[in-house]
């Protein structure tokens, strides 16, 4: 592959082309909550990085996103991404090649990430998937997990949304919790900066400026407010 051909491969990161609609023309797919899923990330990476493991489990990796970026930060240690949908995981092959994805595995890990997993359970079956979980961790070994916060309107596609007391009771039958923190309260100013009914914020330096104020602005919150839930959890002996 010569420098030209390299140049093109790069570009690959992303299948670009399906960035463009024919029938009504399009040339923008607009993810109204990137933002929030972005700062998500950044807050699981920033536990990640106070923590020591080896080897980490991403399950319900669905496309491939967040396990990508943790290889991408910590290039140096074993991360696996798995997922019941076939589907998902040739999108997660074919964005992230160089990341290892699997529909299940029996490997034992230092640590997992359970990404917006939990409330995709099915009532009757979120006990034998935590201890599905636990039981592919390795002994002293942490769990960060986020959900929804029950302040939100439960989806369609969700069995169920949490508060404070409802995940710890269900993560207690397996895990020590270590925290719960409320986080992300509602951000209509921001959210209609990058984009509402007539356009999608596309100023490169505006945009990085209301994420970083997003970041610094609704981080914590309360019961009362906050939109998410994220969890820190070791497994028990």
């Amino acid at each position: 592959m010569d420098k030209t051909q390299r140049f093109q491969e790069e570009e690959y990161s992303f299948p670009y082309h399906h960035a463009v609609e024919i029938e009504p023309f399009s040339q923008t797919k607009y993810v109204w909550w990137g933002y929030r899923y972005a700062h998500r990330i950044e807050m699981t990476l920033a536990e990640l990085s106070k923590r020591t493991w080896n080897s980490l489990v991403d399950i319900g990796c669905g496309d491939g996103k967040l396990t990508y970026e943790i290889t991408k930060r910590f290039p140096n240690r074993r991360v696996v991404g798995t997922d019941y949908s076939e589907r998902s995981l040739r999108f997660a092959k074919a964005f992230c090649p160089e990341v290892e994805f699997l529909s299940q595995t029996s490997e034992v890990f230092d640590s997992f990430v359970l990404m917006e997993v939990l409330e995709h359970i099915p009532l009757g079956e979120v006990d034998s998937f935590l201890h599905s979980v636990s039981a592919n961790l390795k002994p002293g070994g942490f769990g960060i997990i986020t959900v929804p916060s029950d302040n939100l309107p439960l989806q369609d596609k969700h069995y169920q949304h949490f508060s404070d007391t409802t995940l710890r009771t269900v993560l207690e039958k397996h895990f020590t919790v270590e925290r719960i923190d409320y986080a992300q309260t509602p951000a209509p100013t921001i959210a209609r900066l990058l984009a509402n009914r007539f356009f999608i914020l596309n100023y490169q330096p505006l945009i990085s400026y209301l994420y970083r104020q997003y970041t610094r602005t609704h981080m914590h919150a309360t019961s009362k407010n906050g939109q998410q839930l994220f969890a820190v959890v070791v497994k028990k002996n």
